[in-house]
């Protein structure tokens, strides 16, 4: 009897645990099983040798970033080649150290975000002109300049041929002669170009540069426009000399991103749109015309006669000032920043539909009596912060507006 009971569990001690497998041979004698065993249905077989529930079927399945990879039914970390990438959302390609990322080089990216961030191993927008294959990359929109859409200047080159990036050509009115609808993005090559009034009249495109430096020798406006359609990038115009004005536009619709105005910008019709810029001696608009600044510093006077003032999301300071006449005027979310007591930062005539609204408005200096807020009935001013340390309350109703102890 008791020699039945030493058989049975002989028996019993070496049949095979379910929960243990081996896929190669390798595998099998290294966890000391004499054959392959696999797994019951809904199990697949891990690198332990042990039977675990299946995971995945493709790599889509692996949402997890630290085991992107689907391999025998499990989420693994590390890839080996694009292949194993497949399927997985968002991260198609297998970086050098076997992580699935969206992008290894730019030629991977859409022409929307055409740069592959080596960091964040992801597509991005353009910042730099090194950043793109043509050489020009277009700041405001974060995308490359397709080669064929190109016009070239620089400095001190003759006026003559098609101002090719290996020919470019002299100056910017002899680049606009060679504008048209399928060419129509001049790139100046040089940190400055040959002192020349320029007239942008009829024409539709945009001018680039890279902090390029574009003045005259005398008195007058750097660019003109009277009519069209175009954007300035990467420009630094005029020379900070009052009798040299950056920028005069009395019809037409101009757009400038990351431009620098060395001088007074006027305009007396048409539109100016001033993004992400700086203006360091301020605007004069009349007539009609139409001001819209975004994100930009601001220092100087802003007269604003019976045009229209859009003011967002910017930065006033060194004493700089507003000064309205029948204006309409949508001025919100700016910060007006001075040490200056002796100039009110806002006179503010208006029309109705006007609002100065979400603002906030500092100065650093001594105790005053400038008035910070000078305004008429039209206007619809609240919901503003007003610090600027003055005796004098504001000329006109303001509503849920927050003041400091000296008002």
């Amino acid at each position: 009897m008791r020699f039945i009971v030493i058989v049975l569990c002989l028996s019993a001690c070496t049949k095979h645990n379910t929960d243990s497998c081996c896929t190669t041979a390798d595998q099998c004698l290294s966890l000391g099983l004499s054959e392959m065993y696999g797994c019951d249905a809904g199990k697949t077989c891990d690198m332990d040798g042990t039977c675990v529930p299946t995971e995945c079927s493709t790599s889509a399945d692996c949402t997890s970033p630290d085991a992107p990879i689907c391999e025998n039914q499990l989420c693994i970390a590390h890839c080996v080649g694009d292949a194993e990438c497949d399927g997985t959302p968002g991260r198609a390609f297998c970086s050098s150290d076997g992580a699935c990322v969206a992008c290894t080089m730019d030629d991977q990216c859409s022409a929307d975000v055409p740069v592959c961030d080596t960091t964040a191993r992801s597509c991005r927008t353009c910042a730099q002109d090194s950043e793109c294959a043509s050489g020009v990359c277009l700041e405001d929109l974060g995308t490359c300049a397709d080669a064929s859409r190109l016009i070239f200047v620089a400095s001190a080159m003759p006026d003559t041929g098609e101002c090719t990036n290996a020919a470019p050509c002299g100056t910017l009115t002899y680049a606009l002669s060679k504008m048209t609808t399928l060419r129509d993005i001049i790139h100046i090559n040089t940190a400055t170009l040959s002192p020349a009034p320029v007239t942008l009249d009829g024409h539709s495109g945009r001018i680039d540069g890279s902090s390029t430096l574009l003045t005259r020798g005398d008195a007058g406006n750097v660019i003109s426009m009277a009519s069209g359609q175009m954007t300035l990038t990467g420009l630094r115009i005029g020379s900070g000399i009052g009798t040299i004005i950056p920028l005069t536009v009395s019809g037409g619709h101009i757009e400038t991103y990351g431009v620098e105005f060395l001088g007074s910008v006027t305009s007396t019709g048409g539109t100016i749109e001033i993004l992400s810029s700086t203006l360091d001696s301020g605007v004069n608009c009349s007539a009609g015309g139409h001001l819209s600044i975004d994100r930009t510093v601001l220092e100087g006077g802003y007269f604003i006669n019976q045009c229209q003032l859009d003011l967002t999301s910017s930065r006033m300071e060194n004493g700089a000032f507003l000064s309205a006449i029948s204006a309409t005027l949508h001025v919100s979310n700016n910060l007006i920043l001075s040490s200056n007591g002796d100039t009110d930062p806002a006179n503010l005539g208006s029309v109705p539909g006007s609002y100065f609204i979400f603002n906030t408005m500092v100065n650093v200096g001594p105790a005053n009596s400038a008035t910070a807020l000078n305004c008429d009935s039209t206007l619809d001013a609240r919901d503003n912060i007003i610090a600027w340390n003055t005796i004098n309350q504001p000329s006109c109703e303001t509503q849920y507006t927050l003041f400091d102890s000296a008002v």
